[in-house]
């Protein structure tokens, strides 16, 4: 994948590909407009009457080695404003493109939908707070985010379809 991709091409490439899946899976999805703060895409039931927002984070290649552990682990940037904000209905959608543009070794995108009451824990977990960490990373080790790992069916199920 190009290195010199514009920031905000590739979020929407995460957004449209989010949305593609969960218009795939019969669930209406809606982007919003673009620098809308806060959430990304909308998605509702086929009869309207449930709803989940979703902040939508995409990286190129997410995956990294880390010091600390061997376990690859996943690594997101975002406002610090959003990590205290957490809601049942309030979901992010962690996407590792995995260079799939790539022309010789294309990857497969990987969405990991996690609520956001799990990212507010794990910030909490490991004591980062917003006057030390104003553009937070959001980099868990592997086995905290597996379980999330291309899971739309609790989405799904939520919204009940």
């Amino acid at each position: 994948m190009d290195s010199k991709i514009n920031g905000q091409l590739l979020g929407a490439a995460g957004v449209h590909y989010v949305a593609a899946k969960f218009n795939a899976l019969g669930l209406h999805a809606a982007p919003t407009i673009r620098n809308v703060p806060g959430v990304d895409l909308f998605v509702g039931s086929p009869d309207g009457r449930k709803s989940i927002a979703i902040q939508v984070k995409t990286a190129k290649w997410a995956s990294r080695p880390h010091n600390a552990t061997p376990d690859n682990i996943k690594e997101y940037q975002w406002a610090c404003s959003y990590v205290e904000k957490h809601a049942p209905n309030f979901f992010y959608a962690f996407v590792n493109l995995n260079d799939f543009t790539d022309p010789k070794e294309p990857g497969t995108p990987e969405v990991y939908l996690i609520p956001s009451a799990a990212v507010a824990r794990w910030y909490k977990s490991v004591k980062r707070v917003k006057a030390d960490w104003p553009w937070p990373r959001f980099h868990p080790v592997k086995r905290f985010v597996d379980p999330y790992r291309n899971n739309f069916k609790p989405l799904v199920r939520a919204l009940g379809k």
